[in-house]
This record gives C-alpha cells, sequence and structure tokens, in this order.
C-alpha cells in the first residue's frame, strides 16, 4: 500500500521527514509522499509551511531520507489554492513528483492549475487534488467540464483519510468518475506518526467500486 500524502515538522506534521518514513516502512508500506504545506494565505501566521526560502532544505531533507529508507519516497507538497500564484509559480515546482492542491471547490481553480502545469511545462508531475469536495459544490451543468478537465489532464482526485466523508457521502459521484477513468491518489493526511498508513478504508471504496486500476503508480 501506499500513503501520498504525509505531513512534517517542515509544515504542521510531528515528526521529521526521516522519522515519517521510518514508521512507513515499519507499517510496510510500499510508498510514502512526504507532502508538507505551502501557502501564502493567513494560514502563513497559523501554522509552519514550506516557503520560498526553505523549500531547497525540504527537497535535500526527502532526498536524504529516499537513501536511507528501504521504501519509495516521492518527494511532495500540498498547495493552498488561494495562495498567491505568482509566488507558486516560484517554486522549484518540477523537482516534486506529486503536486497535492488543497481547497480546490470551482471549476476555475483546476483551470488555474492546468495553465500553471502548462506555463512551467510540468508535464513529468502528477498533479492531485487533496481533500476536494468540489463535487460538492458543482452544479450539474459543471460535473462534465470539470470531469473532463481531470481525465484530460490527468489530474488525479484524493480519496483523504482525515476527509473520508468526502467519499463516503459521494459514492454515485465517484462510480461516474471511475467509469470516466479519472485517476486516484490516496493519502492518509497524517500529521502524527500513528495515523501513517491509515489508508486501508480508501483501497477497500475502490476496490469496491473496481476502480483499484485507476491509483496512480509511482
Amino acid at each position: 500500500m501506499m500513503d501520498l500524502h504525509v505531513h512534517t515538522i517542515f509544515s504542521d506534521g510531528t515528526c521529521s521527514i526521516q522519522e515519517a518514513c521510518s514508521v512507513a516502512a515499519r507499517k510496510n508500506l510500499t510508498t510514502i509522499a512526504i507532502s508538507d504545506h505551502f501557502t501564502t494565505t493567513w494560514k502563513s501566521s497559523a501554522i509552519t509551511t514550506v516557503t520560498l526560502d526553505s523549500v531547497t532544505h525540504y527537497l535535500k531533507a526527502i532526498e536524504i531520507a529516499k537513501m536511507l529508507t528501504p521504501i519509495k519516497v516521492i518527494p511532495a507538497i500540498e498547495i493552498d489554492c488561494g495562495s498567491s500564484w505568482e509566488i507558486i509559480a516560484k517554486l522549484p515546482l518540477s523537482k516534486f513528483a506529486l503536486i497535492n492542491f488543497e481547497y480546490v471547490t470551482r471549476l476555475e481553480q483546476v483551470e488555474k492549475i492546468i495553465e500553471l502545469r502548462e506555463s512551467l511545462d510540468l508535464s513529468n508531475t502528477i498533479f492531485s487534488l487533496a481533500h476536494s469536495a468540489i463535487f460538492m459544490y458543482a452544479s450539474e451543468k459543471e460535473l462534465d467540464p470539470i470531469i473532463s478537465c481531470l481525465t484530460e489532464n490527468d489530474i488525479a482526485m484524493e480519496l483523504n483519510s482525515r476527509y473520508a466523508h468526502y467519499f463516503r457521502q459521494a459514492e454515485p459521484i465517484f462510480r461516474l468518475l471511475i467509469e470516466k477513468e479519472v485517476k486516484f491518489s490516496i493519502g492518509s493526511d497524517a500529521h502524527f506518526p500513528e495515523d501513517i498508513g491509515n489508508v486501508q478504508e480508501q483501497y477497500s471504496f475502490l476496490e469496491k467500486l473496481s476502480g483499484s486500476h485507476l491509483l496512480l503508480k509511482f
């Protein structure tokens, strides 16, 4: 199993990157993605986040953990879509294998993500909507355009442990996403070591809906 959304002391997690990787290995995960917050919104005064100044150190720490950990370690980041897009574009985004975008609730935000990918040539970076409630807010008219944006641009929907009600309450929508071949990411959104790898419900959910073949692969 993989856990593609884990926080560390580089944002609001409680363990170091190496500690998170060691916990994941002990829990027999195959893959872990370190995905700390980046934000320029009010949240930056409430929590520690990756910044333009610290991002190089963050990536280096992930690289070191990769060498010391027997499982696959993915460099990732969770970007708050309410942040300044001008500043987001200054991040070394091409160095991340996975970018989780949070607080995506509108088609316009998905289009902004696509615009960012195209302007910076991030074709080798996987994009995912972290714990997104976009289908709870979307009108029936917006549904098809959103799904088309996801499928045509290989943007994944995350199944997130902390926000499990988002997929539990929208099973018909997720059946439609699977029918349309939307990709899926799975993450615990762990902030504490005991939560790393708590992703079994998401795996079972996709298996029940015959969507396991749409899981991201690294």
